[in-house]
């Protein structure tokens, strides 16, 4: 299958999780969401492993670790911030990851950022700041958290990158870093005492949905990453911030207000135009 189309498998299936997770919200803690959402992914990976024949032993453990931990964080952090904000706003924030990510491979791979590119940075940047204009005088916490998100995810699709260069599968990449967070996770609430007690049977459906869709979507995101260009990658994941609109209507009949479109807008350019000219 072509990586476009990876990509955008990946998005569908991380905008069903986001409904999924606001839902689920009502009757689970986050860091539960986070465990719950691993949890249910590791059988699938490992039978994705075996039937693909993909040795999960790796001479890089080091390196999967620093996914594991960046992804983590960002994980925790959205899911946080998704019942507090719509899906659109939330998942636009998420999206400033490439200029994160653009920032890590100018600091750590020593990459120049051009002039052209610096002020595209900096529209996503003002972009941002539009966008959590409208939170501050109230989700002020949500918006913080989604867009600490933003950067936490940028710093995972750097380590994902270096993981293709160093020749690691898509499923390996994806089995340690969905093994080493439900670990992390599920250590917390062991004892920290965070399970609920009695969640209620709504939310098993959504927690084991949220749980399938990002399995999906994580194995999707990463074969598009390894293999993908960043501009093409770029373009298509923006596209969830438009399904995410969509669902966040379609359900609650939420939308953004003008500074939040208005902001989305320049996340979405200014990305976009600095990994374009990043691939030249």
């Amino acid at each position: 299958m072509p990586h476009s189309l990876w990509i955008l498998l990946a998005v569908i299936l991380f905008t069903a999780m986001g409904v999924c997770v606001k839902i689920a919200g009502d009757y689970f803690s986050t860091m539960e969401m986070v465990f719950y959402r691993c949890a249910v992914g590791l059988p699938l990976l490992l039978l994705a492993a075996r039937l693909t024949k993909t040795r999960l032993r790796t001479s890089h453990f080091k390196a999967h670790c620093w996914r594991a931990a960046s992804g983590f964080v960002s994980l925790f952090l959205f899911f946080y911030a998704l019942p507090l904000l719509d899906l659109a706003t939330a998942t636009a924030l998420l999206q400033t990851s490439p200029l994160f990510f653009i920032a890590f491979t100018a600091m750590f791979m020593r990459e120049k950022i051009s002039p052209p590119m610096l002020f595209a940075l900096f529209a996503a940047f003002c972009g941002m700041l539009l966008a959590l204009q409208p939170l501050l005088d109230g989700e002020w916490r949500g918006g913080l958290a989604a867009a600490a998100a933003g950067m936490g995810a940028g710093a995972a699709y750097f380590n994902i990158r270096r993981l293709g260069v160093l020749r690691e599968g898509g499923i390996r990449t994806v089995f340690y870093f969905t093994l080493i967070s439900a670990l992390l996770s599920g250590a917390w609430l062991l004892f920290s005492g965070g399970f609920s007690a009695s969640p209620g049977a709504g939310g098993a459906p959504f927690a084991l949905m949220t749980g399938l869709t990002a399995c999906g979507g994580q194995l999707a995101l990463t074969r598009g990453l390894h293999y993908g260009k960043p501009a093409n990658v770029s373009v298509l994941m923006y596209s969830g911030i438009v399904f995410s609109g969509i669902a966040e209507y379609a359900i609650w009949q939420n939308a953004p207000n003008a500074a939040g479109f208005a902001g989305i807008a320049l996340i979405i350019g200014g990305g976009v135009f600095a990994l374009a000219r990043r691939e030249r």
